[in-house]
């Protein structure tokens, strides 16, 4: 069965994707991961995500093109569109770890 993509939309700026049937199975879960009330939590679809949920995982480059901002995978530091240097199969690295790379 495919599953749906939903958004998690904090109200610290905090952001999450998950795969789900229903906005409410959804709403579920962030609440479970947030520790948030299920009333308090708000959703929103994403269905350019939608063909991800095999995986389980959209890909940073994916995020990123729809203006999102993703985790460097060697220090954590957050990058956009405009400050991410490099795209691998292991996901985003900012311009400093991509210096230590050599790249």
């Amino acid at each position: 069965m495919k599953l749906k993509a939903y958004a998690y939309i904090g109200d610290d700026a905090e952001s999450g994707i998950t795969f789900a049937n229903t906005a409410g199975q959804a709403k579920a879960a962030f609440a479970d991961i947030m520790g948030e009330r299920f009333i308090d939590v708000k959703v929103e679809r994403l269905p350019w995500a939608d063909k991800y949920w095999e995986n389980g995982k959209v890909p940073d480059e994916a995020l990123l093109a729809h203006g999102w901002s993703v985790s460097c995978y060697k220090c954590g530091k957050m990058v956009d569109i405009d400050t991410v240097v490099l795209i691998d199969t292991r996901g985003a690295l900012c311009k400093e770890c991509a210096g230590k790379d050599g790249k």
